[in-house]
């Protein structure tokens, strides 16, 4: 087993070269994420780093409360609001399980009597294959639908149901009727402000959500974040931005986190083709992937993604792990 120990968040450590390497971690387990989450949502935290010898092989972001013990930054904030998709840890490839091992027995020791809560794990996550067999519960926590994305947009599109290949040239074409864009913008301030003005515009759910709080959550990330993992894509009508979508680059895919748009042009279903123009966008760039993250909404299985299933996994601490494995 490896040697753990608690590292503290605002230190330097190899973090972002792990999270380059991991086959576990997500891009809400990075180090500049959860600084801004935990700054914005202080909880009581835990960063456990694993070791062989003096080399870092994982970290685990915990927080913790009397009766559990969670992955940082997928409990609820303000209330019931979820702001990250994805939990797991970090760990070097090919030593999963000597980390998942050596974890399991440092949070039993330290936190026994606890419940490890581990929410909102990929079902395609070594972590979940992993820790299934030891959970005392399992519960689906929703799903990440998905593209594999074409090397063009035509085999994009050959790809799709016919009724849904149709509908999106039938509002191409709609659009093609009006002086219209799309195109990448910088998350200046002004930028920003658009995209929060867009948001709020789309329903009374968003405005509701854009509290000033989470608002201040949102600047923290898109000007804390490296600007090349920020993709902030606006689509303009006679120069009027219109629509406004918010997603992140990460490694070859790049990953759909919020949008917005102006009701006042929903005839011409600019908050679905600002989407479809980002994709066609995504295809020409060369990504891989295109991740509608968490939440079913039919549109985003219209444009032809699958289901990647989430689930949350509980574990009772405070047994010895060793011999189960």
């Amino acid at each position: 087993m490896y040697s753990c120990k608690t590292i503290l968040l605002d230190k330097k450590y190899e973090w972002d070269e792990l999270i380059r390497i991991s086959r576990t971690a997500t891009f809400f387990q990075q180090k500049k994420w959860l600084e801004n989450w935990v700054k914005c949502f202080p909880v009581r935290q835990e960063i456990v780093g694993i070791f062989d010898e003096k080399v870092l092989v994982g970290i685990a972001p915990f927080s913790y409360d009397q009766g559990a013990v969670y992955l940082l930054g997928t409990t609820p904030v303000l209330g019931s609001e979820l702001v990250c998709d994805f939990g797991d840890i970090i760990c070097q490839p090919n030593v999963e399980k000597n980390v998942w091992m050596s974890v399991l027995n440092y949070l039993s020791t330290k936190h026994t009597g606890k419940i490890l809560d581990f929410s909102f794990v990929k079902e395609n996550s070594f972590s979940f294959d992993f820790l299934k067999p030891l959970s005392k519960k399992i519960v689906p926590k929703g799903t990440s639908p998905y593209l594999d994305l074409s090397k063009s947009w035509e085999g994009y599109l050959s790809g799709l149901k016919r009724k849904n290949r149709h509908e999106i040239r039938r509002k191409l074409r709609r659009l093609e009727r009006v002086n219209y864009r799309g195109y990448q913008v910088d998350p200046t301030e002004v930028n920003r402000q658009v995209f929060f003005k867009l948001m709020r515009r789309s329903s009374f759910e968003k405005e509701k959500f854009l509290s000033k709080p989470m608002e201040a959550f949102f600047s923290g990330f898109l000007t804390g974040l490296n600007k090349g993992q920020i993709f902030l894509w606006f689509m303009d009508i006679e120069d009027k931005t219109v629509a406004s979508v918010l997603a992140f680059k990460a490694k070859d895919e790049l990953l759909l986190y919020n949008s917005g748009m102006d009701l006042d042009y929903q005839q011409l279903s600019v908050g679905l083709m600002s989407k479809v123009l980002l994709i066609k966008k995504s295809i020409e760039l060369g990504y891989k992937k295109f991740d509608f993250l968490r939440g079913d909404e039919r549109y985003k299985y219209d444009l032809g993604a699958v289901d990647n299933k989430l689930y949350q996994l509980t574990l009772e601490l405070g047994r010895d792990f060793t011999g189960v494995f």
